[in-house]
C-alpha cells in the first residue's frame, strides 16, 4: 500500500456528523472502524513510508479490520 491509500481508506470511513474526529483532513488520525458497530472512531490509520498501519483501539484483530475494508 502507499500513503495515498491510508487518505483514501480515512476518507471511506468517514461519517456525516460535523465535528467527529474522523473529520479531519489527511492520511494519518483516527476513523470509524469498520469490523465493528463504531460511534466514537476507535480505528488509527498512520501512513509510515509505504505502509499504512491500522489499530482498532476497542480490541478488533487486525485481520478483521483488514477484511472489513
Amino acid at each position: 500500500m502507499h500513503p495515498e491509500a491510508a487518505a483514501e481508506i480515512r476518507i471511506g470511513l468517514r461519517c456525516n456528523r460535523p465535528r467527529c474526529p474522523c473529520q479531519k483532513p489527511g492520511p494519518s488520525g483516527m476513523t470509524h472502524c469498520p469490523a465493528h458497530e463504531d460511534e466514537k472512531p476507535s480505528l488509527s490509520v498512520a501512513a509510515r513510508g509505504n505502509r499504512v498501519l491500522l489499530r482498532c483501539h476497542a480490541g478488533c484483530p487486525q485481520g478483521a479490520v483488514v477484511e472489513a475494508l
